[in-house]
């Protein structure tokens, strides 16, 4: 039997051992993601016993995987349908062109159908390659970077509805905030507790300055920012210090312009990186 022939047995990994072999796969696959396990063992349990993996193998040998988990998607006009959110596709590099990914992805797909999901929506390194398994770009992203020594810079009020809050140990509360909104921009996702649990690993083993602010009274809080600070060799004497925002939710307008205020009204910085959806608000910026 070839190579190109042999059966592909595909099944769901339920097991704890199963689901992190299968993400070390994936892991060493893409190259630049590193070792969560080893950075925090449960933190890597938690983030995957939530996710849904199917296993390719040939000769009862993992040989290709892919991961979706659970949540929902908005749609215009604010209501929510289940989405499937693919995520952690991978081959093996002696398997690539031999219908693994396909079968896989083919599979997740009829299972998602027969288990009534209304949309799945797949992350991918590059979204190019997955037409030919029935995906379409669904949105496009745009880095937009405000020099801040040269207009960028706005003239606020002090507010006394923003504070400063841990950026590490808040993340019970900017999850509250995110659930909270009220209407939510079309194609906005849910965040499922794995989401948040990558997050937190993410900032909480960062080797350079996380921040964070929220805006709206304790207890009715409608927004907050987090963000980081750009690693630099010598950030008292860089030319170029620059804070990078990570996430950032706002109900509201004035919870916007609070919170990007807050951010760009920081004398020591001279620069702002904020990652943003390509349809996201870029009106607000004409708000400050």
């Amino acid at each position: 039997m070839t190579e190109q022939t042999r059966p592909i047995e595909v099944r769901a990994l339920t097991s704890t051992q199963e689901k992190r072999q299968a993400f070390a796969q994936f892991r060493q696959a893409m190259l630049g993601i590193g070792d969560i396990g080893h950075a925090d063992a449960k933190a890597e349990t938690d983030y995957l016993e939530s996710g849904s993996p199917l296993g390719g193998f040939i000769d009862g040998e993992l040989q290709g995987v892919v991961n979706g988990y659970d949540g929902s998607v908005a749609l215009p006009g604010g209501n929510y349908v289940s989405h499937l959110a693919v995520t952690h596709v991978d081959i093996a590099p002696t398997q690539i062109r031999n219908g693994i990914a396909r079968t896989l992805l083919s599979k997740q797909l009829r299972r998602a159908y027969t288990q009534g999901y209304v949309v799945a929506g797949l992350r991918a390194s590059d979204a190019r390659i997955y037409g030919r398994y029935g995906y379409g770009i669904a949105s496009w992203s745009v880095r937009q970077e405000v020099d801040l020594c040269n207009g960028g810079r706005p003239k606020l009020e002090r507010r006394s509805d923003l504070r400063i809050v841990d950026a590490v140990e808040s993340f019970d509360l900017f999850q509250k905030i995110a659930k909270a909104i009220p209407t939510p921009r079309a194609a906005t996702l849910s965040r499922w507790n794995a989401w948040w649990t990558i997050q937190e690993l993410r900032t909480r083993k960062a080797s350079t300055p996380h921040h964070a602010a929220v805006v709206g009274s304790e207890g009715a809080e409608r927004g907050y920012i987090r963000f980081h600070i750009q690693s630099s060799d010598n950030w008292f004497t860089s030319a170029q210090r620059t804070a990078i925002v990570d996430d950032m939710v706002a109900h509201d307008d004035d919870a916007w312009r609070a919170l990007i205020g807050h951010l760009f009204s920081q004398d020591i910085l001279h620069k702002v990186i904020l990652p943003r959806s390509f349809d996201c608000e870029t009106h607000a910026l004409r708000l400050m």
